[in-house]
């Protein structure tokens, strides 16, 4: 090979190189980018959930899921969990088209949604009664999609989901956090004085 060709190809070799080593940054900064905007969308979503309005319905589908782990006859049919299962399902959505990034969605909202996941599905299935009276299988499809990877990832991390008799672990202090929301706490000051 001649001068002439070594340097002709060392020339092609160093503008792919550049070219590629180019695309790495574009790829990196576009997943930067998308990492930047799923955090501030779950940031917003975690705002929505927390919200006084929210913690209402929340509160809500709580007592309703409260009474069915009771064994009471309840149904999903005409609230359908108050907006929970609602908002639970378009963050669902929203990591199954990868809008969301899935572990960022798992640490703000993880807890929440295995426990309302694990209330709905017990005993008698109220999404599937939802389901069978709409006539629509697609009814809360990604929620449930979404509940069940969370409690693979919950496992993959060691994390007891089930105890021994296939109830949640922490159903009891779900429920409990659950049903406590929106109730204003007695303060110290009016605890002391009493009644009037």
């Amino acid at each position: 090979m001649e001068a002439a060709d070594l340097a002709a190809w060392t020339g092609v070799a160093v503008g792919v190189i550049a070219v590629v080593g180019s695309l790495i940054g574009v790829i990196l900064q576009v997943h930067k980018q998308w990492l930047l905007s799923s955090a501030a969308l779950v940031s917003e979503l975690l705002a929505e959930f927390n919200s006084a309005e929210f913690a209402i319905k929340r509160r809500r589908c709580a007592e309703l899921m409260s009474a069915h782990l009771r064994a009471e006859d309840v149904t999903l049919i005409g609230n359908t969990g108050f907006g929970v299962f609602g908002m639970f399902e378009h963050i669902a959505y929203l990591v199954r088209r990868k809008a969301l990034d899935k572990d960022m969605v798992w640490n703000k909202f993880g807890w929440e949604i295995v426990g309302y996941y694990f209330c709905v599905t017990s005993s008698t299935n109220l999404l599937e009664q939802l389901r069978s009276n709409h006539h629509d299988e697609t009814l809360y499809e990604h929620f449930e999609w979404f509940a069940q990877r969370m409690i693979s990832s919950y496992q993959s991390r060691k994390t007891p989901v089930y105890d021994k008799r296939g109830r949640l672990t922490w159903l009891e202090p779900f429920i409990q956090q659950e049903l406590t929301l929106g109730v204003e706490p007695v303060t110290s000051d009016l605890a002391a004085r009493g009644p009037t």
